[in-house]
């Protein structure tokens, strides 16, 4: 492991569910900690599909992620990973004062080697 906080390796491309069943796919490019990618939103051949970008973290067990709409939403993502890479947390919109919302992964991160 190349470094004690660096333990978790996000795939490529994986899904957060809401807790209201609302799928956000996810394409990351991960630097040691640091995250960036984009994120897709409905059907990707809907006119009601949206593309943000991405930002985050992943350091120790701890998952920090926020996505940018192209409605000037802006939604963070607050998590932690599990011990066999599975990962969960809460949302918040910096936007309005709508309330959090629980997620989870769909793709279990791999431990880094």
């Amino acid at each position: 492991m190349p470094d004690e906080q660096i333990k978790w390796r996000l795939p490529d491309c994986w899904t957060v569910t809401h807790s209201g069943g609302q799928k956000i796919t996810i394409e990351v490019t991960q630097d040691a900690n640091t995250l960036v990618g984009t994120a897709n939103c409905g059907p990707s051949d809907s006119s009601a599909g949206m593309t943000g970008t991405m930002s985050g973290s992943v350091y120790g067990d701890s998952f920090t992620m926020t996505i940018y709409w192209p409605d000037n939403s802006i939604i963070e993502y607050h998590g932690t990973v599990t011990g066999d890479g599975e990962v969960s947390g809460t949302t918040s919109d910096r936007s309005d004062s709508a309330p959090s919302a629980d997620w989870s992964g769909r793709e279990a991160f791999a431990a880094w080697e």
